[in-house]
């Protein structure tokens, strides 16, 4: 029976539970990045080996059993099983200044400093048992990133959007598919369509590079493929429409 970090940890993140625990599975440790950021210890399920070393070692008596966890520090969902902390994820929109954003409302802040960060968050520098969190997340707000109000220059020519690193890929999806079809219309023919239907073109963006390898292409090492260098000229690898109907 696996053991677990409890709530009594938080902002305590005493390592004396590291130190004697044999096989290191106790996250993160010190020399670890995510360290800072952490508010509590977390044992990987996968690398413990039950010993229990560690239970008398934590100065704040917050590890146990998986069966042994006092009810108080118990968070239950249907199934009754102990599944930690729940989150529900926003993606919102600040209308007011910096200087507006206050963490210290009460007696007790949680935080004490906050900065912003570009939207898709790096996988390797978030702490392991909340990857797949993040991944989620952010793949699934994505989708709402191109409805925020535009001022007249993004309309008239676009602004950049964030590009998905690979690592946000669902290493889970299965692809059956194994014929691609294609139609190909000039961006004039497009466009003409679109203006013959009625619709107003509020976005046109000009793309030079692709989230995917091409045989023409070289790896920019970031995740994007573009021209090599040399090529002559730069013509567009994609590009990004939205048009509306009044």
């Amino acid at each position: 029976m696996p053991f677990i970090i409890t709530d009594p940890c938080i902002e305590t993140k005493d390592t004396a539970c590291v130190d004697v625990c044999p096989v290191d599975c106790i996250h993160p440790r010190k020399d670890e990045a995510e360290f800072a950021q952490a508010t509590m210890l977390y044992i990987h399920p996968e690398e413990c080996i039950d010993c229990g070393a560690c239970v008398p070692a934590c100065p704040v008596e917050a590890i146990f059993a998986l069966d042994e966890v006092p009810e108080k520090w118990i968070r239950r969902d249907w199934r009754g099983t102990y599944k930690g902390q729940k989150q529900i994820w926003y993606l919102l929109r600040l209308l007011g200044r910096d200087c507006d954003v206050h963490l210290r409302g009460n007696g007790k802040p949680e935080f004490d400093a906050w900065r912003w960060h570009d939207y898709w968050v790096p996988l390797d520098t978030v702490i392991e048992f909340k990857r797949e969190v993040y991944r989620r997340a952010l793949t699934e707000l994505e989708r709402f990133m191109d409805a925020r109000p535009q001022t007249r220059r993004e309309r008239l020519y676009g602004f950049p959007h964030p590009v998905m690193p690979p690592s946000y890929a669902d290493p889970a999806a299965e692809v059956d598919a194994e014929v691609e079809h294609g139609w190909n219309h000039s961006l004039g023919e497009i466009v003409t369509a679109l203006a013959r239907e009625g619709l107003r073109i509020e976005l046109l963006d000009e793309k030079r590079e692709l989230g995917w390898p091409a045989p023409f292409l070289q790896d920019r090492g970031d995740g994007a493929f573009v021209w090599p260098e040399g090529t002559r000229g730069s013509l567009p690898l994609m590009y990004s429409l939205r048009a509306r109907k009044d």
